[in-house]
């Protein structure tokens, strides 16, 4: 949020409904936000394009939008097949420099990667061969536990997209 900013502009700009916004940002009084302030926009039947299922971080002025965001992840507490999966709703967008973190603060970093409009990548805990669909984190044991939430950051710190492993 910046400042001047309104619980009643951002909801209209996002075409949501004022009062699921307060609620699953769990605000008590709209007229107290803060500038910088992140909140999560709720997924609305409102839209008229397909409502997102995926709550993100709100954007900050000129930023791009939708970015990459975690969909799922695969096969958790199994270091074989264990996997976090980033889909990419907007356009092309480049990760290098974005991290994944896990509870207890282990993160895996993204080197010179670019994820194409519409697609996704996995990324795989144990060793592998990366290639354009799959990256690989080389860990010797599983990182993903049920409970667990995943956080993506981008390449300045930023929150952008976080998923509990149910």
């Amino acid at each position: 949020m910046q400042s001047g900013d309104t619980l009643g502009k951002i909801a209209e700009k996002f075409n949501v409904n004022m009062d699921d916004l307060a609620a699953i940002n769990d605000i008590q009084d709209p007229n107290v936000l803060a500038p910088g302030m992140q909140l999560v926009i709720p997924a609305s039947a409102q839209t008229e394009q397909p409502a997102s299922r995926y709550p993100t971080v709100t954007p900050q002025e000129g930023e791009a939008f939708p970015w990459p965001v975690i969909d799922s992840v695969l096969s958790a507490g199994v270091l074989g097949n264990e996997a976090v999966k980033i889909v990419n709703p907007g356009s092309n967008a480049d990760l290098t420099g974005w991290r994944l973190r896990a509870p207890g603060g282990a993160e895996y970093e993204f080197k010179e990667f670019s994820l194409t409009a519409q697609g996704a990548v996995l990324i795989h805990t144990a060793a592998g061969i990366d290639t354009s669909i799959d990256l690989y984190w080389d860990l010797k044991e599983p990182v993903w536990h049920s409970g667990d939430e995943v956080q993506l950051l981008d390449s300045l710190g930023n929150l952008r997209s976080t998923f509990v492993i149910p």
